[in-house]
């Protein structure tokens, strides 16, 4: 038991001795830290722009493909009516004009 204790012992010398030794050289160098830590805020804010920067680059990507895509459904379907409006766009006219008048007739 007396070992344990005497081992405990120079554990907590040496951690006292690391932990003096961190808090002097911290004291003597504060400059020095105050700028690692700059340097690692600004790599920090580097990373999250350039991530941010590719994120907005792939939406823009993938809106504009939609947009096409969009597009492109639209004039299929505006092709489609113009070509039924062609072949029945009489019979359409004579319809609704039919149904307005019966309408107004009752």
């Amino acid at each position: 038991m007396e070992k344990i204790v005497e081992s405990l012992m120079r554990i907590e010398k040496a951690a006292d001795a690391a932990q003096a030794k961190f808090n002097e050289e911290r004291s003597r160098h504060p400059e020095t830290i105050e700028s690692e830590i700059k340097k690692i805020k600004r790599e920090i804010n580097e990373k999250t722009e350039m991530a941010i920067e590719r994120l907005r680059a792939e939406s823009e990507a993938e809106t504009e493909s939609e947009i096409i895509s969009i597009g492109g459904r639209y004039e299929a379907a505006s092709k489609k009516i113009e070509e039924a409006f062609t072949i029945n766009g009489d019979s359409w006219i004579e319809t609704i004009i039919g149904r307005i008048l019966c309408d107004t007739k009752r």
